[in-house]
């Protein structure tokens, strides 16, 4: 009983650091990638031209949502809820593009 206890708690505390670092790490490279694929469903032509700007940063630990000028919305989610990669897909609806 004492080993699944501490089997446990370290998952815990395993899983605690790994949604404190989604939260405070540097994530200007995810930024990149975020701007990028907003830029993509903007202007599909010519996306080196996009000139979206970034309004809103949301963190949390399970997914980075990114809102810029002309309300195109992205959202960044992890391959495994706190673990992985990032990938980034623009949001649809009232707060997405429009």
């Amino acid at each position: 009983m004492k080993g699944i206890a501490r089997l446990l708690a370290l998952v815990a505390i395993v899983c605690g650091g790994a949604a404190l670092y989604n939260v405070t790490s540097d994530q200007a490279p995810l930024e990149s990638v975020a701007r990028r694929t907003a830029c993509a469903t903007r202007a599909a032509k010519a996306p080196s031209l996009c000139r979206l700007q970034l309004r809103q940063l949301a963190r949390s630990p399970f997914k980075q949502a990114y809102l810029y000028t002309s309300n195109v919305a992205v959202d960044c989610v992890r391959r495994w809820v706190l673990f992985g990669e990032y990938t980034c897909t623009v949001v649809p609806g009232p707060t997405g593009e429009r």
